[in-house]
């Protein structure tokens, strides 16, 4: 039987490995990696921070404006803060604390209150006065 030697085939080095393994930029390259990942996970978490977010509750903020407004002579003129600047806390599911300021003119001198009101919903449209506390703000 005929012997047959094969050619020897060089070994293929790692060029590309042994470029970036020699660079002096490779930190940079690890950085700006690094970076991109940090900002993909940042929006993602935004993204569903947005949706989980829930929206104003308006229902609950009328419903506290209408008892603060009791609380006050008929001919006071009431301006309460807008939407942005309540807040809506769910104490349980049909009891709901509001916070907000209202400013109060009688009489032709005004004052800034700070309320806090709880409030409860009955059933559809009904809603029930639990507590109200109107501070005058200094």
């Amino acid at each position: 039987m005929d012997e047959i030697a094969l050619p020897e085939v060089p070994h293929r080095r790692r060029r590309f490995f042994d470029r970036i393994g020699r660079s002096r930029r490779w930190p940079a390259i690890l950085l700006f990696t690094t970076a991109i990942f940090v900002l993909a996970g940042a929006a993602v978490v935004t993204v569903v921070t947005k949706q989980v977010r829930r929206p104003i509750r308006r229902e609950e903020i009328v419903a506290a404006q209408t008892f603060v407004r009791r609380q006050f002579p008929p001919s006071a003129v009431l301006h309460f803060a807008g939407e942005e600047e309540t807040t809506v806390e769910r104490v349980s599911d049909v009891e709901y604390t509001v916070r907000a300021w209202v400013d109060v003119v009688e009489g032709g001198a005004g004052m800034r209150n700070v309320f806090v009101c709880t409030v409860r919903k009955q059933s559809e449209g009904m809603w029930v006065l639990r507590r109200v506390n109107v501070i005058p703000a200094m």
